[in-house]
């Protein structure tokens, strides 16, 4: 199943804490990965600053 090794699984959750977590499954950790992360901080920022969505946090595992 070399198919599988390329499958990325994003996992949102909802905390005891009330915050909203995106938890995102990596194999590797490389340039594209480390772009997409910086773009989920800016994301997430915004979306916590807004505020009628909650609040939300992220993590990566590899």
């Amino acid at each position: 199943m070399p198919w599988l090794a390329q499958k990325r699984i994003s996992i949102i959750s909802k905390q005891n804490n009330g915050k909203t977590l995106v938890l995102e499954v990596k194999g590797i950790d490389d340039e594209r990965n480390r772009i997409k992360r910086a773009a989920m901080a800016v994301w997430i920022k915004t979306v916590n600053e807004q505020g009628s969505f909650g609040q939300g946090c992220f993590d990566v595992v590899f």
